[in-house]
């Protein structure tokens, strides 16, 4: 468990199971993602995405004061390298710069505990705030289709390194 101030980042059990159904079949909460209909996933397929997690591959609980507002994962990309993502799926807790705190709660632990050297992650080329969010804790830009290809289902991928990394933790 990692934790900041009220905000903690816990690693999903099976008993998370059916609230990660429920976020993932959400159309509202998975639209940024590119899926306006959800996913269609089914809840013995999430327990046994819990039950394969490891070092090199983590799903997380986001929870404020012990109630959970949203998921975010990792999985080993390469070689000292990760692949993230981050849903805050309570709509009362979006905007409101917890996101920053969660990723960099994440980050942090990926760079000191797991010893990654480089973190990537693939915004939605739509998803504005998204990539607002990653380019102010440090990611770059290293991958993006040219404009006249840019559609609803283009991202855009960025990269961090330690160097770069900007902390909202303080």
């Amino acid at each position: 468990m990692l934790q900041y101030e009220n905000l903690i980042l816990r690693k999903t059990e099976v008993t998370d199971a059916l609230q990660l159904v429920s976020w993932w079949n959400d159309g509202r909460v998975m639209a940024h993602a590119g899926f306006p209909n959800g996913v269609g996933v089914l809840i013995d397929d999430v327990i046994g995405m819990i039950k394969k997690d490891s070092d090199d591959r983590q799903h997380f609980m986001l929870e404020i004061n012990d109630n959970p507002i949203g998921e975010m994962h990792y999985r080993k990309k390469e070689d000292f390298c990760a692949e993230i993502g981050i849903k805050i799926c309570d709509t009362r807790f979006q905007n409101k710069g917890l996101g920053k705190k969660f990723l960099s709660l994440l980050i942090q632990y990926l760079f000191d505990k797991q010893h990654y050297e480089k973190i990537k992650v693939n915004v939605a080329a739509n998803n504005k705030k998204a990539q607002h969010v990653y380019e102010r804790l440090g990611f770059k830009k290293y991958k993006q289709p040219p404009k006249k290809y840019l559609d609803e289902k283009s991202s855009i991928h960025y990269e961090l390194t330690l160097n770069n990394f900007v902390s909202y933790l303080k």
